[in-house]
């Protein structure tokens, strides 16, 4: 994937972004990987650098536009893993699958703080 097609993904995320007006001067976290793995562990079709350059791009966008500042929480395996256990009972009733679930997991972290 180009730089060009990173900065489009980013781009088309911030687009879709729907901030408060009280959102200057807060922080967005982004979802961020250590390791390959990890990365398409949540994202199957992913790869990590691309990953890390979409997230230039949302920050570098969401600074400029909006005076919002970025903080990266670093997501695992493990860190699903443990909140598959403690995961709402809802889940058993009507279960997810596998990819869903991971994916659903690590949306829930990008989010104005």
């Amino acid at each position: 994937m180009s730089a060009q097609n990173a900065k489009d993904a980013a781009d088309d995320f911030v687009a879709k972004l729907r901030l408060p007006a009280e959102a200057k001067g807060r922080k967005f976290q982004l979802v961020t990987f250590a390791t390959e793995e990890d990365c398409r562990f949540f994202y199957p079709r992913r790869a990590l650098d691309w990953q890390r350059q979409v997230n230039t791009f949302i920050s570098r966008a969401l600074r400029e536009r909006f005076g919002i500042r970025v903080q990266r929480i670093a997501l695992t395996q493990a860190d699903y893993d443990a909140w598959i256990r403690r995961a709402p009972a809802v889940m058993a009733e009507v279960p997810p699958s596998p990819a869903q679930s991971k994916r659903e997991f690590a949306d829930q972290h990008v989010r104005l703080l």
